[in-house]
């Protein structure tokens, strides 16, 4: 299992065949998939073919999602990191995303592993600059966004919802002195 990293009460590691489970419950939460299309997975067998082409992003760009676990009860937390986007905008960029199953809100999770994959961008995957989407009533993805250091930059519209985009280059970053 590869390891990228961790807080105190997380680990943030590649996912396996097995966390399909975790993004079938995850991605069956009608609250978790409001500002997402609202569609929601019907099929264990739709949450395999996510997990398998996280894993193919592995193998084919060397990054992807990344699965959290907590490290006090094992259970799978939701997903976080950079991949290579290709399908949201018109054009091909690093997105850092995160997901996370209800029961983890509010507690710091997606803020903490937002900063870690962003580092994580720059620092491991040399990237030069990554960027992220928030549905523009998501008000909850556009502060975390706002608090790991990403900036606003405009909007643009996908699937007829207006999404606040945001950026942040390597230079932006290492200003920011975020202990990660």
């Amino acid at each position: 299992m590869n390891i990228h990293f961790e807080t105190d009460t997380v680990l943030v590691r590649d996912f396996i065949s097995t966390d399909a489970n975790g993004i079938f419950d995850l991605d069956t939460d009608p609250d978790v998939m409001k500002f997402l299309g609202g569609v929601t997975l019907n099929e264990l067998s739709e949450a395999q073919s996510l997990v398998d082409d996280i894993i193919w992003q592995y193998q084919e760009f060397g990054m992807g999602r990344l699965a959290i676990i907590h490290k006090g009860t094992d259970e799978f937390v939701g997903w976080t990191g950079i991949k290579r986007e290709r399908k949201l905008r018109d054009f091909v960029y690093y997105d850092m995303g995160y997901r996370l199953r209800k029961k983890f809100w509010g507690q710091g999770i997606a803020t903490d592993t937002a900063r870690l994959s962003l580092n994580y961008g720059f620092n491991e995957l040399n990237l030069k600059e990554i960027n992220a989407a928030a549905d523009m009533l998501h008000f909850a993805s556009q502060k975390v966004l706002l608090k790991s250091g990403m900036q606003p930059h405009g909007t643009f519209y996908y699937l007829g919802e207006e999404h606040n985009w945001y950026s942040i280059d390597k230079k932006r970053w290492e200003s920011l002195n975020f202990k990660t």
